[in-house]
């Protein structure tokens, strides 16, 4: 069996971050949850995430900003990247996408065919 990869998932909701950890940790994956994107960022001077996963909406640094942040340093922009959101319209997603995610996922997630397609995004 091969190494588990590391998911880092950041969302402002505590409930949304409690199903990610149930719903995307085991053989395959170990997942970290941050509630902003402030703390994802410290995550990220200090462990290696394989992918990360990233709600648009969030209080004070917001999902687009993050992703521009990503894209910019050069020791994460290879990481690949997911932007989450309630916000289903295609200015949303054409935004998160223009700012450095390499898929947009509307919300709510779902949470079986969710593994199959980090691991797809992880091992390309």
């Amino acid at each position: 069996m091969s190494e588990p990869y590391h998911i880092l998932f950041i969302d402002d909701d505590a409930l949304i971050l409690a199903i990610a950890e149930k719903a995307l940790s085991g053989e395959r994956h170990c997942t970290a949850c941050a509630q902003s994107a402030v703390e994802a960022l410290n995550m990220l001077k200090t462990m290696r995430f394989d992918i990360v996963i990233v709600d648009i909406m969030m209080p004070e640094v917001d999902g687009y900003t993050f992703l521009e942040t990503l894209s910019a340093d050069v020791t994460l922009m290879d990481i690949p990247r997911i932007a989450i959101s309630t916000r289903r319209d295609a200015e949303t997603q054409a935004r998160a996408l223009a700012c450095g995610a390499h898929k947009f996922l509307a919300k709510p997630l779902d949470w079986n065919a969710l593994p199959n397609l980090l691991h797809d995004m992880v091992k390309s």
